[in-house]
């Protein structure tokens, strides 16, 4: 494969590069930051250095103003206000002790002194002045401060004010100017590594899309086809030593070693289809696939051992189901002999059942009978116990009546004893007819469980007769089933044939 720097090494590179340049950008971006403080910070120390230098200025200037209008006025607020400044505003000590605070040179400080001895030159004159003007003496006090030697002192004053002013100025300016062009340059140098950084990211941006996502999609539209069982594709991408590269390999190796596989297994499964089972495995399957080449294994042996015992099995079924068929024929007639015979017992059975039940019928109306005769006996026995009484009551009354009613006596008395011998007799009777009916009453029940037992007898003959039956087309049945199988088997025979088994 071609040699070709990675994607990984190629944009971990790029972006390295870029958070270097981006430090540096911000260290850069910092610096600037700081030189514009520091531009500032020296913009308000030249304005705060200018304050001071003529707030120094201003506090002598203004107390010549109070000691010339004093001594031209005479007016006492001049005086006091002279001396507040001195003593109280002290704005010439305040504006010297914050320049030196914000920082001066030696050279400007000396200008500073020179300035405070030339105005501590004034005093005396001041004093004098203020002086002579409590006394009244106003001209001699403005020829003081108004004199050739108090306008001497305040032109040197003025002179070195400016020189101080002009030197302060310099300074300040070119502090600021040299920041300003430091800060400047630094927002060049930011720039400029702006510049690297968007230049690096768009290479980065273009080496992405270019030799990572673009190949990629690549790859994912070959592998959508593979997915789809399309081996055919071509790939346009080389294989190289880059990742995406190596992965292009991959991918390809991939699509040879499933068409190789498939190819085999079509072919096998072909061999298998045209009834070739003495075939054997002659390609490595790696990895993954090898339990594909076991299994085919698995299943070109197990094939030619089921059909092998397939073989064997139709061979004895064939000769079994010849035997059994021959079985199942004598078995077929011989159930069919036993159906005939069980039905006609059944039939011998079922005209006993119905005779037993007519006799058992004619017994319980033997039973209603004799319960009829008997309730005869004793309404007939009921009459010859109220003959009874009838006959006594008319012995009774023929017996008052005297001679009379004696023959009715006789009468009467024959009557009773004819009504107690019946009821005698018939007392018998009843007794014959009870045990007569109770012997009919038992021989009815007898008939009435024979009956019951004929019935069951009856019906477990039919249960019988419908299993010899249901045996005898059974066994017809097996015998038909029995022919069938055998030319099922013979069929089998034939078709196990077809196939050709290993040794």
């Amino acid at each position: 494969m071609k040699k070709t720097t990675n994607q990984l090494t190629m944009v971990v590179t790029i972006n390295s590069i870029s958070v270097a340049f981006i430090i540096l950008t911000i260290i850069s971006f910092m610096r600037v930051m700081y030189l514009t403080d520091k531009c500032n910070k020296a913009g308000a120390d030249r304005f705060e250095l200018t304050y001071n230098a003529n707030r120094f200025m201003d506090g002598s200037a203004y107390l010549t103003n109070e000691v010339r209008a004093f001594a031209a006025t005479g007016n006492i607020i001049h005086y006091n206000n002279y001396w507040n400044e001195i003593n109280v505003a002290k704005n010439r000590d305040i504006g010297v002790a914050r320049m030196k605070e914000i920082g001066i040179t030696k050279e400007e400080e000396a200008k500073i002194d020179a300035m405070a001895a030339l105005s501590n030159n004034l005093v005396p004159l001041e004093s004098d002045a203020m002086d002579k003007t409590k006394e009244g003496l106003f001209d001699e006090a403005i020829e003081d401060v108004y004199g050739e030697a108090y306008r001497k002192w305040i032109g040197e004053i003025l002179s070195t004010k400016n020189e101080f002013l002009t030197m302060l100025d310099a300074r300040a300016v070119h502090v600021v100017d040299d920041l300003t062009t430091r800060s400047h340059r630094m927002q060049i140098v930011t720039l400029v590594f702006i510049v690297f950084i968007v230049i690096l990211q768009l290479i980065n941006v273009y080496s992405v899309l270019v030799k990572t996502i673009y190949p990629i999609k690549e790859l994912q539209k070959e592998m959508e086809e593979v997915a789809k069982g399309n081996l055919s594709s071509e790939l346009s991408l080389t294989p190289d030593t880059s990742e995406i590269g190596r992965l292009t390999n991959s991918v390809i190796e991939i699509k040879n070693n499933l068409a190789t596989y498939i190819g085999d297994i079509s072919v096998k499964l072909k061999h298998i289809a045209d009834g070739n089972l003495d075939i054997d495995l002659d390609i490595d399957y790696i990895g993954d696939f090898e339990p594909i080449q076991l299994s085919l294994i698995k299943i070109l042996d197990s094939l030619n051992n089921a059909f092998s015992q397939i073989q064997n099995s139709t061979n004895q079924v064939s000769s079994g189901s010849s035997q059994v068929a021959v079985g199942a024929q004598v078995l077929a007639r011989g159930a069919s002999e036993q159906a005939a015979s069980v039905e006609k017992l059944s039939s011998s059975v079922a005209s006993v059942a119905e005779r037993t039940e007519s006799s058992a019928n004619l017994a319980q109306e033997a039973v209603i009978h004799s319960n009829s005769i008997r309730k005869v006996i004793g309404v007939i026995a009921e009459i010859a116990s109220q003959t009874n009484i009838i006959a006594l009551n008319a012995s009774v009354e023929a017996a008052r009546a005297g001679k009379h009613g004696s023959a009715f006596v006789v009468v009467a008395k024959e009557v009773r004893n004819l009504a107690q011998k019946t009821a005698k007799s018939l007392e018998d009777i009843k007794k014959g007819l009870d045990e007569s009916a109770r012997l009919i009453n038992e021989i009815a029940n007898a008939a009435k469980e024979q009956s019951m037992s004929i019935n069951n007898i009856n019906t477990d003959i039919g249960q019988v007769s419908t299993i010899v039956q249901q045996n005898s087309a059974t066994s017809e049945e097996s015998a038909s089933a029995s022919e069938e199988m055998s030319a099922q088997a013979e069929m089998l025979q034939a078709l196990v044939s077809h196939f050709k088994l290993k040794e």
